[in-house]
Formats: C-alpha cells, structure tokens, sequence
C-alpha cells in the first residue's frame, strides 16, 4: 500500500468523523433555531394582544372626547388606531404558531373582530348622531331664536315696552338653557326650556296685535320646540350608543384579547422550556463528537510521525549531502514500497549523477571561457559601429561646411550682381544660378536633419513663442511660393488659439513650411489651405495644436500613400523629375511631431488634391489670452455680402466682432445702398475685377452715405486688392491673413484710428527675378574675420551696402592683434572655422581681455545644435548659419547698431 492511500485512508476516516459532527451539530442547531423561532412568534402574539388591549382602551378614550367636544381630530385618531387594530388581528391569524393554530383561538380571534366591527359601525352612528344634533341647534333652534328675537323688536314696536321686554327676556333665557343643554345634557334642561318657551307663549297671548301676526309667533314659536325635541332625541340616542353599546362591545374585546394573551403566554413558556432542552441535549453530543475527533487525530499525527516525517526527515539529511558533494554508501529506506522507497531510489540516482556533474562541470568551465571571449569581440564590434556612425556625423558636417562655404560665396556675388543695373540675359543666369543654390541649399538641410533624426540627436526645445509672429512667418514664405504659381492662399486659425505658447517654435514652422512647400510644389492651379485648430485637454496647463494642409494638386493612389513617409522616397519616379527635392521632407515631418507628442494623417485622391493634418502637445500659459479674444467688442450690425457659396471671412472671426451679423449676396447690394446708414458696416467678397466694376455703382452710394463698408479679396488676383483700395478708398484684407490682421482690419473700419495695410508678405524673395533692397544706413565700423578671400569680398560688399566701413582679419589670432590695436569697433563678424584659431576660440580670448561691449556675430557653414552652443559658451551674442542671405545680415546688424538719421 502506497504512502498516499496510506494517508488517504486515515484522512477520509477523519473526515467522515467531523462530517458527521457538523450534521448532528447541524440538526441540533436547526431544531433549536426552530424552537427558538416558534418561541419568539409566541412571545410576539402575546406582545401584539397587550398592544390591542391597549389600543382598545384608547378607543374608547377617543370615544367620549369625540362625544364631548366634536373634536375632528378625535375621529381621524379612532379611524387610524381600528385600522391598526384590524391590521394587528389579520396578523395574528396569519402568524400563529403551528402549537397555537387550533379552532379556539381562531374563534376567540373572529369575535375580537366582530365586536371590533360592531364598535366601528357604533362609532359611525354615534358620529352621525352627533352631526344631526350640531345641525338641529346650530340651523334649527339656535337660528330660529335669534330670527324670532330680531323679528319681534319690528312685530312688536306698537306693544308696551314691559311687554316687549318680558318676551325677549324669556326667548333669550331659553336661548341660553339650549346651549346648556348641548353642553351638559339632562331632561331638567330640556323642561326649563319647554317653560321658558310657554311663558314666551303665555306673554304673546296677552299682547293686543293681530291675530295674523300672533298666530305667525306662535307657529315660530311650536317649531322650535320641536326642533329642540328632536334635538334631545338625538342627543339620547347616540350617548347611549357611547355609554351602553360600545362600551359594551369594547369590555367583551377586552374580556377575548386577555383570554387569548393568557394562551399565548403558556405557549411561550412552554417553547422556552423546550428551548433550553435542546441546548442540554447539544451540548451532550458536542461534547462526545470532540472526544472522538480529538482520539483520531492523535492516532493520525502518530501515524504520521512513524510512517512520514521521520523517514523524510532521514531521506532530508541524505540529500543534504549529496548537495553538498559528498559520497553516501547507506541510504534508509530502500526496502519500502512506498514513496519513501521512491526518494530512497532516487537519492541513488542523485548520488550517481553527481559524479557525473563533476565531470560536466568542467566541460561547462570551458564553454563559459569560449562565451566570454565571443562576447568581447561582440563588444568590439559594436564599439567599431558606434564609431562608424560618429564618423558618418562628422563627414555630414564637414560637407555641410565645405559645401555652404563656396555656396555663400555663389550666392552673395550673385545677389551683389543682381544689385546694378545688368543685361536681361545676365540678369535670367544669374537667377537661375541662384535659384540652384537654393536648392542645393534646402538639399543640405534637408539631409542634416535626417542625420539628426537617424542617431537620434535632434531634441525639442520648451520656450516661449508668440502664435502671431510665427503665422506672419509662415505666411511670408508661404505667399511668395504660391504667388510665383498664382494660387490661392487661404489660413484659418481658431479664435481660442492662445496668443503665446510654449514649445519649439522653429520645429513647428518647419513641419508648417514643409507641408506647405510640398501642397504648392505638387498643386499647378486652384488653392492651398492652412488650418491650425485647438483642442483643451484635462489637463489646464496643455492643449493640442492640430495643423492641416489641403491643396487641390495632382494627389496619390493608395499604394503611393504607404510610401510617403519613407526615407529618400516620393510617390514615384516621375514626381522626383518633374518637382524635384530629396524626398526626406515628409520623412523629417513624421519624425518631429512624433517628438511633439503628436502624429501625422493623411488622405488623398488622384487627380483632386491632398490632405496632410499632424498635431502636436503644447503649453500654454497659466492665463491664455487668445488671438481673437474680443467677444463683440464693436458691437454693431454687420451685413456681409458673399461673392459665392462660402464667404471670405469665416464666421467665427465675424461672430468675435459683432452678435448681429447677415450673410447675404451681391445682389442685395442695391437695397442695402438705399437703405442702409452709418450705424452699421458693410463687408463685401470680391473675387475679380469684373464683379468690382458691377458694384461700383452702389459702392458710390455707400461712399456718399458715410456709410461704413470694406472688402475682402482672393490672394489672386494680386492687383485686385490694389485697384480696390485705389478705387473705392475703404480697407481691403486679401488672402492670406492672420487673426490680427484681420482684427486691425476690422478695427480700422469701424473708427480708422488703427493704421491698416493690406496683408503683404513681401520679405527677401527667394525668387530671383525679384529684387526687393533695404535702403537702410547704419553707423559704425565692423571688423570681418574672414579667412576666404571670396567671402571677404561678399561679406565687405554687403557691409559697404548698409553704409558701414570695415577692417579685416584672416584668422582668430590676427583678429585679436587687430583689437589691442586698436578696440575702436563697433561689431565684429567672425567666421567659425579659420587657420591659426578659430572663431570660438578667438572670441573666447577677446571676452576674457576684456572687450565685452561690443557683439559679436559668428559666420560658419555648420547647422548642428552643438556648433550654435559652443559658439554661445565661447562668448558671442548671434549666430548666421552659411550661405549668408545680405536681408539676413541687415536683420542681424540692426539688432546691433543705429541707423542714420538722415538715410531713408
């Protein structure tokens, strides 16, 4: 027999014993419960009849102050306590105990209600009763004295007043035994007023008046006596329903409900007495289950001590030395047949197999050494790609440098040439060449990035950046593109876009003019459209910035869109021909607003345009103000005349300035220029000069009206805006505008105290065929450290542009000579990388002799992050990124130095 059938056994015998102790204890319990329970239901019938004995007391205290006073609240009280009474009764013939339910107590029961009934019915007459007495003195006798009374003084003027005197005197007196009466029933009150009545009678006759009257008196006189008799009737009959009947029926209730209590309560007694019975025999058999539970469980833990523990405690110390690699030659148990056996056995085969883990242990020994040497040369290897990819960043920023340092000089002759006065044809190469550069350019950018973004190097910065300066931004660039291809232009920004934001604004704006490159790049006719949305998070110091792009170019297939966001890859060979670019614009794209917190979408259909929508996480400030925060602060009536379908001006911007607003078309342009006067504004869309030329005529009117009115335009035609403004001499907002634009147009056409140009976005165009140059002077002496003699030559040319004079150095070290010599500069530009020294090291040098009042501006070809810090650590106050646009360091040097007062 195996160990386990062994304990199974002794176990089930265990078992068996407490199985039967919890179904004796069980039965036990219930019968005592059941005891207990018919014992508590005796004793609550008991309580219940004391409660209906005394309910049928205070019946019957209701009763007589209900006889007494009348008292309404007496009745409602009697109605609740019979319910009550009732209810307790249905109870207790529902809830007897089964020891009690026998024919008696459901007799004694049933008269209990009968009576019960019969005191209700009583009560009900007696009610009644008392409601007829009320009526026959209140309306019957008492209202019959009184007319009588007052009558007589009339009837009985032309009588001696003695007389007259005598027959009120004793109306009155009966009057007054009446309300004895009703107060304090008796019969020598009903015959002093009988008396009272006949004296009243007896006076009547002696008096000389007419027979007519005298027999009306006397009638009067009859019916109130018998109105009285009724009364006393009345009154007899219900007191003694109260003082006979009821309390009659209520003694017999009594007599029923204490005989009922008293079997109740032997009923009880006896269930207490069974109760404690049962508790004796319980704990009876409690006491003889433990005793043979508690002898089977010390036969079991004896059996268990023997058979189990001690030989597991001998196999234990066995294995214990086997663990510990000693050699055992006796092993206790090998005899049995059970488990035991079993671990015996097996404390061989440990005992076998450890000699043969010795032997493995050593062959293990050898393959750790062989493993420790992989892993050194996996080490290795991965040290030698950590520094082939070093090697890869710093031969893209080496290229970037040798790169941009012949294209700034490329294109600063070229936009020196451009200045003067040069051959047509010249004029187109040198566009065209620098054009090139600027490709070249945007190429080079475009691949650091993703050289940035591939080792994971390019980090997002947190600061504080204004919405509108980086919509102007956008716009600016933006509006150039589009023009040179006469597209449509379109920006709409959510009226609760906070004006300030924190995040990286220059992440954003490259993500914006990505987006907007590539919808105005891929679109040949129609419009492309910016929209920024804002969306609240929970959390108050957060909010969601969600930027989309649609244009109506020439779109993509499904099979196109899965390979958008690849590296160096566009939607397919012919558009790398025909638009040209790296293909890593929108690659850059995902990659930043995935550092944003964001993500980027889009959709597409051949032949009809593109939609791109990206978002990013930003934070706002801990009270935004917002871009058009200023809810109907004209507070004027507006009507808006729609050129087509949709108006030019989107509704939420219109619905921020004014509660009245009505679209309606050109057509009504007519009425509203007869009707209309110079408490509200007109804004009318115009989108060519055919539709301007129709309006002019009722544009006049308005214009002689003093009536307020201004136009909105397309992007295209650009001339229109011009021509409107010229023409019809009211503000003209065209297409593209930002909040504030438009909020100072508004404002400008309302009251014209805030200046108002119509949006342009005109900055250093990148299309060469325009030339716009500054024609500011400045003052001051600039030394350039240059160590490229073509540089030099730029940068000196653009320097004597702005009117400034300049001194030389080649490298770091002869710039330092230079300024001992003499420090009379007023700014210095300093080239990064330079023979001898270099720029940072240089300017290090300069700031610790001393020379910390004039700024310095580094020069270099490098775009990575750490080359604008170091040249920050070494000293210097900005920083131009090669090639050098001449508008780019204008802005720089004004930063810096003053213009001259009498340039223009």
């Amino acid at each position: 027999m195996t160990l386990k059938t062994q304990l199974s056994l002794f176990l089930l015998l265990f078992l068996l014993l407490l199985a039967f102790q919890l179904v004796f204890t069980r039965i036990s319990q219930i019968e005592l419960v059941d005891t207990f329970s018919s014992y508590q239901i005796a004793a609550g019938e008991e309580k219940l009849v004391r409660e209906l004995e005394r309910d049928v007391l205070d019946l019957q205290r209701h009763v007589l102050v209900f006889k007494d006073t009348g008292s309404a609240s007496s009745k409602l009280r009697f109605d609740a306590i019979i319910k009550d009474v009732k209810d307790s009764l249905k109870f207790l013939v529902n809830n007897l105990p089964e020891g009690l339910s026998n024919a008696e107590i459901g007799s004694r029961i049933a008269a209990m209600e009968g009576h019960l009934n019969d005191y209700q019915e009583n009560f009900n007459i007696v009610v009644s009763g008392r409601e007829s007495r009320d009526s026959f003195f209140e309306k019957g006798v008492l209202q019959a004295l009184n007319s009588l009374i007052k009558s007589a003084e009339t009837r009985l003027s032309s009588q001696p007043a003695l007389l007259q005197q005598q027959f009120s005197y004793h109306l009155s007196l009966a009057e007054n035994t009446a309300y004895q009466y009703v107060l304090t029933p008796n019969s020598e009150l009903k015959t002093e007023f009988s008396n009272e009545l006949a004296q009243s009678l007896g006076i009547l006759m002696a008096m000389n008046i007419n027979d007519d009257s005298k027999a009306d008196i006397q009638t009067t006189l009859q019916s109130i006596e018998n109105q009285f008799t009724q009364l006393t009737l009345t009154t007899t009959g219900y007191l003694y329903l109260v003082n006979v009947v009821m309390a009659g029926s209520a003694n017999e209730f009594l007599f029923l409900a204490k005989e009922l209590s008293e079997v109740t309560k032997t009923y009880a007694d006896a269930q207490k007495a069974s109760i404690s019975q049962s508790i004796d025999d319980s704990r009876s058999r409690l006491n003889l289950y433990s005793v043979i539970g508690i002898t089977v469980s010390v036969l079991l833990g004896f059996f268990i001590i023997a058979r189990i523990i001690r030989p597991i405690s001998k196999i234990t110390r066995v294995f214990e030395k086997l663990s510990a690699g000693k050699d055992i030659t006796d092993i206790p148990g090998g005899h049995r047949k059970d488990e035991i056996g079993q671990l015996a056995k097996a404390a061989k085969v440990f005992n076998t197999k450890n000699m043969q883990t010795e032997s493995l242990l050593m062959e293990a020994q050898a393959s750790h050494q062989e493993a420790k040497n992989l892993n050194e040369q996996l080490k290795e290897a991965i040290d030698q790609a950590e520094r082939a990819n070093a090697s890869k960043s710093i031969f893209l920023a080496n290229m970037s440098h040798e790169i941009r340092t012949p294209l700034n000089a490329i294109i600063g002759l070229v936009d020196l040439s451009m200045r003067g006065d040069i051959d047509k044809t010249v004029e187109n190469n040198l566009s065209k060449i620098l054009y090139s550069s600027q490709i070249l350019t945007n190429v080079i950018n475009d691949i650091l990035d993703f050289s940035k973004v591939e080792a994971g190097k390019l980090e997002i910065e947190d600061s504080y950046f204004s919405f509108a300066s980086l919509l102007d931004t956008l716009l600016a660039v933006a509006s150039l593109k589009a023009s040179e291809k006469n597209l449509n232009l379109h920006l709409y920004v959510d009226p609760e876009l906070p004006t300030n934001a924190i995040g990286d604004p220059l992440r954003i704006s490259q993500v914006a003019l990505n987006l907007l490159s590539n919808a105005i790049k891929f679109t040949r006719n129609g419009s492309v459209d910016l929209s920024l949305l804002f969306e609240r998070f929970d959390d108050s110091s957060k909010f969601k910035l969600i930027m989309s792009v649609t244009d109506t170019g020439i779109g993509m297939t499904d099979k196109q869109l899965e390979r958008i966001f690849s590296p160096f890859m566009q939607a397919d060979g012919s558009t790398s021909r025909e638009f040209g670019g790296t293909g890593l614009g929108l690659t850059i794209v995902q990659q930043l607003v995935k550092l944003m917190d964001g993500h980027v979408e889009v959709s597409s259909v051949l032949g009809e345009g593109s939609t791109f929508e990206c978002s990013f996480v930003l934070k706002h400030e801990p009270t935004p103000q917002f871009l058009l925060d200023r809810d109907n602060e004209f507070n004027s009536h507006i009507h808006y005349l729609k050129a087509g379908e949709k108006a030019f001006v989107c509704e939420k911007y219109l619905n921020r300035i004014s509660e009245s607003l009505v679209f309606a078309t050109h057509q009504n342009l007519s009425a509203l220029a007869e009707q209309a006067t110079n408490d509200g504004i007109i804004i009318i869309d115009i989108e060519n000069g055919r539709q301007a030329r129709a309006l002019h005529t009722d544009v006049q009117k308005l214009k002689a009206k003093n009536v307020k009115y201004a136009c909105v335009t397309n992007t295209q035609p650009e001339q229109l805006k011009v021509m409107l403004s010229a023409q019809w001499e009211c503000p003209v907002l065209a297409h593209p505008f930002t909040p504030t634009q438009f909020y100072s147009f508004v404002s400008h056409m309302y009251n014209n105290t805030v200046p108002f140009t119509a949006p342009s976005h005109d900055i250093e165009r990148e299309n060469p065929s325009v030339n716009i140059i500054s024609t500011k002077l400045y003052e001051g002496h600039v030394l350039l450290v240059e160590d490229n003699s073509i540089n030099q030559a730029v940068a000196g040319e653009m320097l004597h542009s702005f009117g400034l004079t300049y001194d030389i150095a080649e490298d770091g070290q002869q710039a330092i000579t230079k300024i001992n010599n003499s420090p009379y500069y007023d700014l210095i530009l300093m080239d990064i990388q330079m023979p001898v020294m270099d720029g940072n090291q240089a300017t290090k040098e300069i700031r610790q002799l001393g020379f910390t009042d004039f700024p310095i501006i580094g020069l270099s070809a490098n775009a990575m992050k750490d080359d604008y810090k170091a040249a920050k650590q070494s000293g210097m106050d900005d920083y131009l990124t090669k090639p050098i646009r001449r508008e780019t360091l204008r802005e720089a040097i004004e930063k810096y130095l003053k213009v001259k007062t009498n340039a223009h």
